[in-house]
């Protein structure tokens, strides 16, 4: 039940305790003017019976005593209502029309224009936007990425209080919900949430739209007005660690601004010294590399440059003009660049995995694969079903030559080609065709089992004959390919164009087209490692245990190698390797390619051990869900630059190290800026200004009763005077 006092005020009765308030309140009122009434009325018959009367006329004291009386009743009256009024809901009506804006890095003001430089709606102006605004809110965490004094001046002076200032979007979902209106002094007249956010500039990331819950808070349209586009690589990939002698490849895209009709060269920059470059294609697109020769830690330099029309390369200098000048090509690039972006890279030491090669029958795919590895100076080992019983075994760079030891007549009884668990144990790769894997025995499959979950490396190349043999993997209890499913396809050419991560097919510098089986292979929790340009998965990589299982549906690498001197071939085993060789049993997994880690931003790191007790200095770890040697925690780092992630045991002891490189929040602007607006805009649902129409509805919100507080306290004293004036 609600009562209305006026148009704008109502009393909300909806509760059984306050239908007793108000019995008892009027109870309480009819009693004590009852014994007011009494009390002035005896006293009235006291004063007459002794009263003279002169010339036959009563003395004032009648009109006095009426005074008094009435003026005591009334200050009952608003001692008992003001109580009642305070235990009861009173309630204010407002029209929630009115929306918020919520002002973002991306937007400044310029005071000679007077105008917002960066920001306008559609030619109307954004000032008239604030002006209607009901709240201005500015977030003072972002203060150091962008908003000049002049700017936060001018909206403080301008729009007076409407301006707010918050530390972050969390504080702002508190206020909505009514939990802080006065922090910091300040009261908030309307802290009920708007019917419409507007948000203008570069928009939220992740962690702000988090932060500002609405799961408690209905009703919230948004909207969203992107900022100007910065001018800057908006896409990068390239591994943050690798080993050396890998190819670091950086895979990117370059953003203009809509009116930015110029034609950019990006190149690659160490020491000061040029080393790749490459003009940026219409979409954008772009790559570069180097090749790793020294471990250690390097900060190379992306420069951006403008890109003469009439000439291939950027900012060009002939050598007459480097002689009269004294500044070469590369200074001159490096001077005049638009843009320059640190490129961290941490290369390890040389890896020289030792690989077993177990194959059903010989294939210039391994012989191709066998010659890479050895190049590489990695022991390797090569078994080779001739016939039923006859295997040819070849052990390479495992004494420092090579030995080929063939077994023309290998009986039934023999086990030199078997798989034992100690041969698994100094192996950190084990490669097999379908076939060789289905024919392992049980005692093969049993100790292979065991050494991936303790760390060794499994790939497999399969075929047709895996689909048919579905039955004979059941009895064997194959839980290596528990995780996987594989499905027939049927497809009128299996020819595939393999894409991994650092690779596109724009970047293609030979004839990468290969054969795959029509085999679909999918992981409950396994990760993509070559995927075909039309989505096709042809490499899936599974964890199992500390080690990993891959399954390849790519039936021929080596003719990468014989068409192109080995470049996309290297590239493509040294991805393989990269991603499923053993590491050591504590290990902390790489930093995502295609990710930036930024200062005072929360990151998270994991690591894989066997060790039940794994501790960090810095890090707080918990074990991570569906993985039984998993663990990951939050990284937040206060500094930019170079920085050692540690694992330690219960005694300190150090198991695995890792450097990554934190990078300034003002690094890759216009990559912030483009992530924080894709998701800005997707969470808005695309909404623009003046997309939503914001229909009136009256809605009702509680007063501040302290002037109630006030009335019945002077009530209170005025009741107590005049008792004390009566009994004096």
């Amino acid at each position: 039940m609600n009562i209305a006092l006026m148009n704008d005020f109502q009393i909300r009765i909806d509760e059984p305790i306050h239908w007793l308030v108000i019995v008892i309140a009027v109870i309480g009122l009819v009693i004590s003017l009852l014994l007011v009434y009494r009390r002035f009325y005896r006293r009235k018959s006291d004063v007459a019976e002794i009263t003279l009367e002169i010339n036959n006329k009563p003395l004032n004291d009648n009109k006095l005593n009426t005074l008094r009386l009435s003026l005591v009743i009334l200050a009952n009256v608003f001692a008992c209502f003001s109580l009642v009024l305070f235990v009861l809901p009173i309630e204010l009506k407002i029209k929630n029309t009115e929306f918020d804006v919520l002002l973002t890095t991306g937007i400044n003001y310029s005071v000679n224009a007077n105008e917002f430089t960066h920001v306008k709606l559609h030619n109307k102006p954004l000032h008239e936007e604030l002006t209607a605004a009901r709240y201005i809110w500015l977030m003072a965490a972002d203060n150091q990425e962008g908003y000049s004094d002049e700017f936060i001046s001018h909206l403080t002076r301008r729009y007076k209080n409407k301006v707010l200032v918050i530390k972050s979007t969390q504080e702002l979902s508190r206020l909505w919900q009514q939990q802080n209106t006065a922090e910091k002094g300040r009261v908030l007249s309307h802290s009920y949430p708007p019917k419409m956010l507007k948000i203008v500039g570069d928009g939220l990331n992740e962690k702000q739209w988090q932060q500002l819950d609405f799961s408690n808070i209905n009703g919230v349209e948004l909207a969203f007005l992107p900022s100007k586009k910065l001018l800057g690589v908006i896409e990068l990939n390239w591994p943050k660690e690798l080993y050396l002698g890998q190819t670091m490849k950086l895979v990117g895209k370059l953003q203009k601004p809509r009116t930015d009709k110029e034609n950019y060269q990006l190149s690659l920059f160490y020491n000061k010294q040029l080393v790749d470059s490459t003009s940026a294609a219409e979409n954008g697109s772009f790559s570069l590399k180097t090749n790793t020769k020294i471990s250690g830690l390097f900060n190379y330099q992306l420069v951006l440059n403008r890109q003469n029309k009439d000439s291939s390369t950027a900012n060009t200098v002939d050598s007459t003009t480097e002689k009269a000048s004294g500044v070469t090509s590369n200074e001159a690039l490096l001077n005049n660049a638009e843009l320059i972006e640190n490129i961290a890279v941490s290369v390890l030491g040389s890896s020289k995995p030792r690989v077993i090669i177990k194959q059903s029958a010989p294939s210039f795919e391994t012989r191709q694969l066998k010659q890479w590895l050895v190049q590489a100076n990695s022991p390797v080992k090569v078994i080779t079903k001739i016939s039923k019983n006859k295997w040819s075994q070849q052990r390479i760079n495992l004494d420092g030559s090579e030995k080929d030891e063939s077994e023309k007549s290998v009986s039934k009884s023999s086990n030199s080609h078997q798989l034992t668990a100690n041969l698994l144990h100094e192996t950190d790769l084990l490669i097999l065709d379908s076939r060789a894997l289905l024919n392992l025995e049980l005692t093969e499959l049993s100790a292979l089992e065991l050494a991936v979950k303790e760390g060794l490396g499994l790939y497999i190349n399969i075929d047709e004959s895996l689909l048919q043999t579905s039955k004979l993997m059941k009895d064997k209890s194959m839980n290596l390919l528990a995780s996987f499913a594989f499905q027939a396809l049927t497809l009128e050419q299996n020819q595939v164009m393999p894409l991994w991560p650092g690779q596109n097919a724009i970047d293609v510098e030979s004839p990468a087209m290969t054969r795959a089986v029509a085999i679909d292979i999918t992981a409950r929790h396994g990760q993509v490692l070559v995927a075909s340009a039309d989505g096709r998965q042809l490499v899936v990589n599974q964890q199992f245990g500390l080690g990993n299982v891959a399954i390849s549906t790519l039936t021929q690498t080596y003719p990468w190698a014989l068409e192109s001197g080995e470049v996309f071939y290297s590239q493509y085993w040294q991805t393989i390797l990269s991603k499923v060789i053993r590491v050591n049993s504590t290990r902390w997994l790489a930093a995502a390619s295609d990710k930036l880690t930024l200062a005072k931003q929360q990151t998270e790191v994991c690591l894989i051990s066997s060790s039940k007790q794994i501790f960090s200095s810095d890090i707080k770890l918990s074990n991570y869900p569906l993985s039984t040697y998993k663990k990951c925690g939050i990284q937040v780092s206060n500094k930019a630059g170079w920085t050692k992630l540690q694992a330690l045991n219960e005694n300190q002891m150090l198991l695995a190290e890792q450097t990554r490189y934190i990078y300034p929040r003002s690094a890759f602007k216009a990559w912030q800026q483009a992530d924080k607006q894709k998701l800005s805009a997707r969470n808005s649902g695309l909404n623009t200004f003046s997309a939503i129409k914001i229909t009136a509805t009256a809605q009702y919100q509680e007063i501040n009763k302290r002037y109630l507080w006030l009335i019945l306290l002077l009530s209170l004293t005025f009741l107590w005077l005049e008792r004390k004036g009566l009994t004096g």
